[in-house]
């Protein structure tokens, strides 16, 4: 893979009530990692989604898992 595409997308979703999929927010980021879900996860909660009953489904990797059970991250 060519160096200078070598970013990642970390994006949020959200379903509306007639089920249209809507993009809520989105970051692009250099690796997908504790840091950077931190970064983009407590942001979306600061601007976003400010609801406590917020339903979070990922694929599991690592870094979202750490950075959402990491104290201190609304």
């Amino acid at each position: 893979m060519d160096s200078r595409y070598a970013k990642i997308l970390l994006i949020t979703v959200a379903q509306d009530r007639k089920k249209n999929v809507l993009l809520t927010a989105f970051a692009i980021v250099d690796n997908e990692n504790m840091e950077s879900w931190e970064f983009f996860l407590m942001n979306l909660r600061m601007y976003v989604v400010r609801d406590d009953n917020t339903c979070i489904i990922s694929d599991i990797r690592k870094g979202i898992i750490a950075a959402i059970k990491r104290p201190g991250v609304p």
